[in-house]
């Protein structure tokens, strides 16, 4: 099966949690702390396989996770976790939650950072300083990233073959390549796209994709040619086949049309590609009469398309056309890296304060939650640290001028303390609360 688009969640490890240990001499000596640090949680990534065409591998298999990292121990640190690395096809486009683009995979084993692991929790061997020698707590890791990302396969074909439902694509494309796809005589026959390698002399090959048919009201989702546009938004050029004699008696010139508008309202780069004409079926009876009239009204708005002429069913005129393609994509290449400056770049949330009323606050900011998340707030001498920590980034002075008062609730995600004039006490998690 074909699947070009799906949704994943991805959850790095966490970081290991750091060792709390004081060592001693044989004869029971106190010689200080000797905690090692916790190892790093395992990254992952996503990475280009090229012998792979779909996501359909990640249809049931949704969520996934990378190892933690191994805890300290006294006098040892943990060991780092290994890297998950998952596979995708060529042409791959990842997007978060907001459909900003995070990376557009279409290298050749190309590979992108998805979401990294937690830094390991530093034992308190790692913590000693000169105020502090000999430090009572050890870092719990750092949580690893964890979010829901969607996977959109977009094809790297250099020609894309576009047109009404049931123009003769997949007919061309049999005669052309080596693809097999499924022919018949109804609407919608091309349930996904095919692709096909079409030589084009002794040595070169194009590759080809066959769209399944677009139809009016494409862009806002009618039909099966709406879900695959994406596909030809990489091609170098189109060819945009046109049936003289269509099963719908529909006017050959105004399919052309209104092709031409779905394309636009998709997409004002798809509607920018350079596009040949290829008028089917002229082994019919009556078909240069009909050639003819559509030639008459082309020139009133696209004097200047280029047009052929072919029989996709008998191979008429389909040796020029493999020849001119040969040609064309020199001239108008494949846009292999066409989205790359679209990539949207993630930034670490500021440090922000918000009253809520009622005497609460709210406090965001990624770096305060980080320390946050490895600070164990129920150890008075890690929860010192983390009230300097307060101190140095400019909190309590953010929270005093937000008119933060003694005993008022400051919420940290779900967590809340209880605010006394610069300092934080009272702690504990509304999770375990309820």
């Amino acid at each position: 099966m074909f699947l070009d688009e799906t949704r994943i969640m991805v959850k790095a490890g966490d970081g290991g949690k750091g060792c709390l240990g004081y060592a001693r001499t044989t004869n029971r000596a106190f010689r200080g702390p000797d905690g090692g640090s916790g190892g790093k949680g395992g990254d992952i990534y996503l990475e280009v396989d090229e012998k792979l065409n779909s996501l359909m591998m990640y249809r049931h298999n949704k969520h996934h996770r990378a190892d933690t990292g191994d805890a300290g121990q006294k006098r040892k640190d943990g060991r780092n976790a290994k890297d998950l690395i998952l596979r995708v096809p060529r042409g791959t486009c990842v997007y978060d939650e907001e459909e900003h683009l995070l990376a557009d995979l279409n290298r050749h084993q190309q590979r992108f950072l998805i979401a990294k692991g937690g830094r390991g929790g530093k034992g308190n061997r790692d913590l000693v300083t000169k105020k502090n020698p000999v430090p009572k707590y050890a870092e719990k890791g750092e949580p690893g990233e964890e979010f829901w990302v969607k996977l959109e396969l977009k094809l790297t074909a250099q020609i894309g073959i576009i047109g009404f439902p049931n123009v003769g694509k997949s007919t061309l494309i049999a005669k052309l390549s080596n693809a097999k796809p499924k022919i018949a005589d109804y609407p919608f026959t091309t349930l996904v796209p095919n692709l096909g390698m079409v030589p084009v002399d002794g040595e070169d090959s194009i590759l080809v994709a066959d769209i399944p048919g677009i139809i009016e009201g494409a862009h806002e989702g009618q039909g099966l040619g709406h879900q695959f546009l994406r596909h030809i938004e990489r091609t170098g050029l189109l060819l945009h086949m046109i049936d003289l004699f269509p099963y719908d008696q529909m006017d050959p010139y105004e399919s052309f049309l209104k092709v031409n508008t779905e394309l636009e309202k998709y997409s004002s780069r798809l509607n920018s590609k350079h596009q040949v004409l290829v008028l089917n079926k002229m082994d019919m009876p009556g078909a240069t009469d009909k050639k003819e009239e559509f030639l008459s009204q082309l020139k009133t708005s696209h004097p200047q398309m280029e047009v052929l002429s072919i029989s996709a069913l008998s191979g008429e005129g389909t040796e020029k056309l493999r020849y001119r393609m040969g040609e064309l994509v020199k001239e108008h290449p494949a846009e292999i890296e066409i989205f790359e400056d679209q990539v949207y770049v993630r930034e670490k949330k500021p440090l922000k304060v918000q009253n809520l009323g009622g005497n609460k606050f709210s406090v965001e900011g990624d770096d305060i939650m980080r320390h946050l998340s490895i600070l164990d707030i129920h150890n008075e001498d890690a929860l010192a640290r983390l009230q300097q920590i307060f101190k140095k980034s400019g909190l309590v002075d953010m929270l005093l001028e937000a008119g933060a008062q003694e005993g008022d609730e400051i919420f940290f995600g779900e967590m809340s303390l209880s605010f006394h004039d610069d300092s934080f006490v009272s702690v504990w998690a509304h999770d375990e609360e309820e």
